[in-house]
């Protein structure tokens, strides 16, 4: 038998030129690889540690998402006390489990759970807020006395207790602490934006302008008719005979 034939030819052999799809596929090759290359480079780079100069600026410099992460959900009401500290504590009741003060049941702690899981409103709406210490001030809803926070933990329920402090506050104090607990569920907004007597400054492009109206000529007065003639004034008129 003779020898097989050769299936394959090469370029000298069948004398053609690489086809135009054959370029185009070699530079899709090329452009693939070249972007996997990439997106390695950049996995990698992601993953290495930081330099001690960059890990100063981050922790210098957190984030509103690091920032909520780091306050717990119960350990809220700490750093509202940390920013207020004349916002009286409220917690001198008795556990009625282990007969002792429970010195972390206070009044704010009771206030976020009212609003948060007894009324279902939003921690980070101030509206929602202003609701909740209305309810406090007897001017909104009615606060029911059996499922307060604390009723159940306190041998003493603490809703009249509470609900004086908040009546004893003024509109400043109450309008503080507002902005307190909403800066700290949303770090985004400081404790400031809502502050009464630190206005932000508007555009004055955006500033109010009193409309001002064209003049109008009053309109001529009619000059006044005469009196009429009374009955009988024509025979003034006659000649005397």
């Amino acid at each position: 038998m003779g020898k097989p034939q050769k299936l394959f030819l090469t370029r000298s052999q069948t004398g053609r030129q690489p086809s135009f799809t054959h370029h185009i596929n070699r530079w899709l090759s090329a452009t693939l690889i070249a972007t996997m290359m990439a997106v390695s480079t950049i996995v990698v780079a992601a993953e290495l540690p930081r330099s001690s100069q960059e890990q100063e600026i981050h922790a210098s410099h957190p984030t509103s998402i690091q920032l909520s992460q780091r306050i717990r959900r119960q350990d809220l009401w700490q750093e509202v006390q940390k920013q207020l500290p004349d916002l009286p504590l409220e917690n001198q009741y008795v556990s009625s489990v282990t007969g002792e003060v429970s010195e972390s049941n206070t009044l704010v702690r009771r206030m976020i759970e009212y609003h948060n899981f007894r009324k279902g409103r939003s921690p980070r709406s101030r509206f929602d807020w202003k609701l909740t210490l209305a309810d406090y001030l007897g001017i909104h809803e009615v606060m029911v006395e059996d499922t307060y926070p604390g009723v159940s933990k306190l041998k003493a329920n603490p809703i009249e207790g509470d609900r004086a402090v908040i009546q004893s506050m003024d509109r400043q104090q109450r309008q503080q602490l507002i902005n307190t607990i909403v800066s700290l569920y949303d770090p985004s907004i400081p404790s400031t934006f809502f502050d009464p007597e630190t206005p932000p400054e508007l555009d004055p492009a955006l500033e109010p302008v009193e409309p001002t109206l064209p003049t109008v000529e009053a309109a001529p007065t009619r000059p006044t008719p005469p009196p009429l003639a009374e009955p009988g004034a024509a025979d003034l008129l006659r000649p005397r005979t």
